[in-house]
């Protein structure tokens, strides 16, 4: 898992990087406009970014790691149901301290089939190699050929923990037909998983936060997710642009989120 947040953080890098030198968004009714300056001499826009050094760049860059996959996803999370309910199964519910497990098992399964394919063994056909492929066909011997992939649960586990810092239970995940449960993991019929599940947007995404700051024993995020598209030229569009507002809680070296809220622009 570490080598996939390091491709992922330089991913998120790279956006930044090409943002600052893409042309400008197209003008018209069409343009974005940019957000305001903050007020930088506002003793209490100093206070919070003082206070935000406390958390180190590598958390603020994992936080928004994860909020540009859960954003994807169109996945949001709290203690109350939003209105929106058009589709209930991307909202995480947090009751008496604790986030649906049936959710955190769906959630963990979809972003580590969309986020890599590290740690996820690929049908026979897709390999190269001459021993590996041996061991695969005796893996999937008598598995039915859609299911391409296999996903062990300890796999599950660590993407629990280090995405949504909850614990993954194997027997929360629903009754599907896009997997088939085994003793050590899950064979996944990838394509009916995202059709059951579509992307929110499938192409290259980054988020910047706007205010940073400690609440209690919690750290709020607030900032903006903006979704790219690849025009002619080499030029950079944003496509969408929504406002986000995550809450979360360092247990031990993860990240637990407590609340993600998404509101489009």
């Amino acid at each position: 898992m570490k080598d996939i947040r390091t491709r992922l953080l330089l991913s998120a890098a790279c956006f930044f990087l090409c943002l600052s030198i893409a042309a400008p968004v197209r003008a018209g009714k069409d343009a974005i406009r940019p957000r305001p300056p903050l007020p930088v001499n506002s003793e209490k826009v100093r206070e919070l970014n003082n206070v935000a050094k406390l958390m180190s760049r590598s958390d603020r860059l994992l936080l928004l790691d994860n909020v540009v996959s859960f954003w994807k996803l169109r996945v949001s999370i709290g203690e109350r149901n939003p209105k929106d309910t058009s589709r209930p199964e991307t909202f995480g519910l947090v009751e008496n301290g604790q986030l649906s497990p049936s959710f955190v098992a769906r959630t963990a399964l979809q972003l580590l089939v969309m986020a890599s394919n590290e740690g996820i063994m690929n049908f026979p056909e897709a390999c190269d190699n001459e021993e590996d492929k041996r061991k695969l066909l005796r893996l999937f011997n008598g598995v039915p050929e859609q299911y391409r992939l296999y996903v062990p649960f300890a796999k599950l586990e660590s993407v629990a923990q280090e995405w949504l810092g909850w614990p993954f239970d194997k027997s929360a995940l629903p009754q599907a037909d896009y997997f088939l449960r085994k003793e050590e993991g899950l064979f996944v019929d990838d394509v009916r998983l995202f059709e059951s599940w579509p992307l929110y947007h499938e192409h290259g995404a980054f988020a910047q936060s706007f205010n940073l700051y400690p609440e209690n024993d919690t750290w709020v995020m607030e900032g903006e997710v903006r979704g790219l598209y690849q025009a002619e030229g080499d030029i950079l569009r944003v496509t969408k642009r929504d406002t986000f507002r995550l809450i979360a809680k360092k247990t031990g070296r993860h990240w637990c989120i407590l609340s993600l809220d998404f509101n489009a622009q």
